[in-house]
């Protein structure tokens, strides 16, 4: 069997294994890994509860984590500034529109008199305020990467000790590459939610809600046309939760499989030579590396369906 075709079946049997756990889902509340192993779709824990276990891990970190949120904060807010200096400039310096009260308060008369001096001001202004704003940018996110660094290798210690002191067919259902993925990928996944679940969706907040305030003070008719976005939020929204993710989860687990397989076969490379396996070692390893670049494509059509919907609403 070439090894297309042998991947291109291991595929199919992967297709037919996602449509047979949606059905699954449906009628019970279980689902069916590709692999065949099952498991349960109720929440053993809240949401609140694990977010409340990653803010205890969080614990040591917290004043450089507030100094982040800060300086994310202020960053975020001082990237709206350009665009509505930009504003001015058009309709105050080009167009000739009088300017606002509180400009002609804050600036000298000889420099609002003249519209070259005006727009060289607007122009530094804007340069100003995009380093300062770019300065506590790269601040807080050097410090949520820190964090993320040393919560990974916290995290990781935590694991290891435990893995160590499970029962032995519980590691031997791991394997040797197995331990390695899960201590490489899911350990350092959880250092990975300082940045998903409190760095991005912070500086994202911040954001939306500098530019509803600012589109609400320009027209209310702009801020009814951003609220007709939130369907297609939704729809990518729903997209990542229920189809994007699962996906990148099988990917990690044909990655942990493939990393086993390497493992065991390198360990026992003896037995390997003595019965002249390597041939068929080397189209094992190929078929499970040629399925997860199947499903690495299959995600990335997902992702490419949702820039595409973003794409056609708010073009470049």
């Amino acid at each position: 069997m070439s090894l297309r075709r042998g991947s291109r079946r291991l595929y199919r049997e992967y297709l037919a294994a996602l449509r047979e756990r949606k059905k699954k889902a449906k009628l019970e509340p279980m689902a069916i890994s590709w692999h065949g192993s099952e498991r349960s779709l109720r929440r053993n824990r809240t949401f609140g509860q694990l977010f409340k276990s990653f803010l205890g891990e969080l614990r040591p970190h917290r004043a450089p984590m507030l100094f982040t949120l800060c300086t994310v904060a202020l960053g975020a807010a001082l990237t709206l500034i350009p665009p509505a200096a930009t504003k001015l400039a058009i309709d105050n310096v080009f167009i000739g529109s009088p300017l606002p009260q509180w400009v002609d308060r804050i600036l000298p008369a000889n420099i609002t008199s003249d519209r070259t001096i005006l727009l060289g001001w607007i122009a530094a202004s804007i340069l100003v305020v995009s380093l300062i704003g770019t300065t506590f940018s790269i601040a807080g996110r050097w410090q949520a990467t820190r964090i993320t660094k040393r919560l990974q290798a916290h995290i990781r210690r935590k694991t290891f000790e435990h893995a160590v002191h499970l029962p032995l067919h519980r590691v031997w259902q791991m394997k040797s590459g197995g331990v390695a993925s899960l201590l490489r990928e899911d350990a350092g996944g959880v250092a990975e939610l300082v940045f998903n679940m409190l760095y991005n969706p912070f500086r994202a907040i911040v954001q939306l809600v500098g530019i509803l305030t600012i589109l609400a003070i320009t027209d209310y008719r702009l801020l009814l046309g951003a609220t007709m976005l939130l369907p297609v939020v939704w729809l990518s929204h729903w997209t990542w939760i229920g189809r994007i993710r699962p996906l990148y989860r099988d990917i990690r687990q044909q990655r942990t499989d493939v990393d086993s397989h390497a493992t065991e076969a390198f360990g026992g490379m003896r037995v390997v030579r003595a019965f002249a396996r390597e041939q068929s070692e080397a189209s094992r390893f190929l078929r499970g590396s040629h399925l997860m670049a199947r499903q690495e494509i299959l995600t990335w059509w997902w992702s490419r369906g949702i820039e595409l919907a973003w794409a056609l609403l708010i073009p470049t």
